[in-house]
Order: structure tokens, then sequence, then C-alpha cells
């Protein structure tokens, strides 16, 4: 049986409780309903696996923005 939004909002704070992560409520709710559906769109998924994916992703373009100012200073 595929997991609901909700189980999903439910997972996703549990995983960020125990990795220390800070989440908002509203935050969770939107990622839930982001994973939700990239759930439905795939046969068969770890929910494991796709909170990581989308927990620990790090957008490089951030941080290479942050370098940049602070070698111009």
């Amino acid at each position: 049986m595929p997991i609901t939004r909700t189980g999903w909002e439910q997972r996703i704070r549990e995983f960020a409780d125990e990795h220390g992560i800070e989440l908002r409520r509203s935050k969770a709710q939107r990622l839930a309903l982001k994973i939700h559906k990239r759930a439905e769109s795939m046969q068969h998924v770890d929910p494991d696996d796709l909170l990581r994916a989308v927990l620990n992703y790090r957008d490089p373009t951030g941080d290479t923005a942050v370098r940049n100012v602070l070698a111009a200073a």
C-alpha cells in the first residue's frame, strides 16, 4: 500500500528529528507533497532513500556564491 502525503510528512519529521535537522511544519508539508508526487511516479521506491535524497540535497551554486563573495572581500 502506498504511503499517503500525511504518512510522508510523519516520516520526514521523524527523519529530521533523528538527524538533527530543524524543519517547520509548513516545510515538512511541502517536502511531503513533493516526495509523494515523486513516489507515485516510481515503480519501486525505498522511502528512506527518497527522504535522504530530498533532505540531504546541497545546492553547490550557493556554496560557490559564498566563496566568491568571501574571496572578493
